[in-house]
């Protein structure tokens, strides 16, 4: 069952990581940065990408996690 969930964390990061980054790009998140700190605006599309996708990540493997368990019992 450990193999099954690492795989579906992977595979629902990949896929939550592309929609936030791209509802990001949609969004004006840029508009929080000061003009001309690409770098800057870079990192925090990373960064919050990252840390988003994560925590939906986690959340959704502990429910699959929470289900699997209440069947089997």
């Amino acid at each position: 069952m450990e193999k099954n969930l690492a795989f579906l964390y992977f595979i629902i990061f990949a896929i939550s990581y592309g929609l936030i980054f791209y509802l990001l790009l949609k969004s004006n998140f840029e508009k929080l940065f000061k003009p001309g700190k690409i770098n800057e605006i870079r990192v925090g599309y990373f960064v919050t990408s990252f840390l988003l996708a994560t925590i939906f990540s986690y959340g959704v493997v502990k429910i699959v996690e929470s289900v699997y368990t209440l069947i089997l019992k």
